[in-house]
Formats: C-alpha cells, structure tokens, sequence
C-alpha cells in the first residue's frame, strides 16, 4: 500500500470534517468530564436516581468520544488526544463539582444544548461533502444528546409540563 486513501471524498473535505471533529471531540471529552465529575459530587434528596442518571450519561459520553476519535482517524488523521489539545479546541466550560444539584443539572442541560447547536452547525457544513458516514455518526449523537438533554432537564422541572 502506498498510504493514498481514497474515501471517495477529497483531500480537502476529509481534512476539514476532521478538523469539525476534532472540535466537537474536544467538547464531548469536556462533557465527559464534567458529568463524571457531578456523578462523584452530586448530593441531596435525589442523590441514588441523579447519580445513576449520570453514570449512565458518562458511559455513553466515553463511547461517543471513542467514535468520533476512531471516525477521524477513519478519514486518515490524527485523533487528539491530550488534555492541552482537548483544552485548545473547547468551546465548553469547567466547573469544580462544588456546585448543587440543581446547578449542576442547569450547567448540563446548558453543556448538552451548546453540544446539540455544534452538530447541528457540523451538519449544515457538511451538505453537500458526501461523507454519508460522518453524517450518520453525527445524527445518532445528536438524537442521544436530545434525548439525554430532556432527562436532565425533567430533573429540574417541578410539576409535570
């Protein structure tokens, strides 16, 4: 093998949706992080369901990071992978767990729609680029993002509505 990759899409494009994913790679890592950190730190009445909750998120936070790494280097680049380039490429911010509860669901519902807007921007993008498969993977994160976005937010909510 001469190393070419021939994807079916161009230079240019492959290398421009990596550099999409290296940014929302380095947003979902900072999610990550901070839904393990409220995890460990989360306390109240509802201490058992919001941790469970959270494990639950983090896990599937730590297969998305996986996917859209491995999607990178499928398009024939170098997945980040430091704390110095996932801190370069955030747009998300950091909290020290030091929080309430019901703070810490207000930051992740925050964190998950800033998340939620980067896809659909990602998405918009890429019309037109013919990398079905990166489309795919970013439309299933999106739909979970969505849907994990509405259960922390029902957390919050007082009354049915």
């Amino acid at each position: 093998m001469n190393g070419k990759i021939n994807l079916g899409l161009s230079e240019d494009i492959r290398k421009k949706i990596s550099t999409e994913l290296a940014a929302l790679l380095a947003d979902e890592y900072f999610l990550y992080l901070k839904t393990l950190n409220y995890h460990w730190n989360i306390t109240g009445e509802a201490f058992f369901s919001l941790h469970g909750l959270l494990e639950e998120h983090y896990e599937w936070l730590k297969e998305t990071v996986d996917s859209i790494a491995e999607r990178i280097r499928a398009l024939g680049y170098i997945a980040p992978g430091s704390y110095k380039q996932f801190a370069a490429n955030t747009h998300s911010s950091e909290n020290d767990g030091n929080l309430t509860a019901h703070a810490m669901l207000e930051d992740l519902v925050v964190s998950h729609e800033a998340v939620i807007n980067k896809i659909r921007d990602a998405l918009e993008g890429m019309e037109g680029s013919r990398d079905f498969a990166t489309q795919d993977l970013l439309t299933r994160i999106l739909g979970e993002h969505e849907q994990k976005t509405w259960m922390v937010r029902s957390n919050l909510l007082k009354k049915p509505g």
